[in-house]
């Protein structure tokens, strides 16, 4: 029988249909559930860690990364260095 995690530890659960382990942690008082992207579930325990201790850092979550978001950030990057940006790329 498998041995369950304490509380506070997290925890890794399938949903069904999915082949990858979805992780569920605490942070700031707010549930976070994230993939893992692993199949294996052992390699998905690594993961859940992972964003606890980030979660312990204080890191933010990681978002939903968008293109537009993306772009513009690079290009305020860009322009905060003084480095040229295409008219178009605007």
């Amino acid at each position: 029988m498998a041995q369950r995690r304490s509380k506070g530890e997290g925890g890794l659960f399938r949903v069904k249909g999915s082949r990858f382990w979805r992780a569920q942690y605490v942070h700031n008082g707010k549930v976070i559930r994230v993939s893992t992207q692993e199949t294996v579930k052992q390699k998905a325990l690594s993961v859940l860690q992972r964003f606890m201790a980030d979660s312990v850092r204080g890191l933010p979550p990681l978002p939903d990364a968008r293109y537009a978001d993306l772009r513009r950030g690079l290009i305020a990057d860009y322009e905060a260095k003084g480095e040229q940006v295409a008219d178009d790329d605007r």
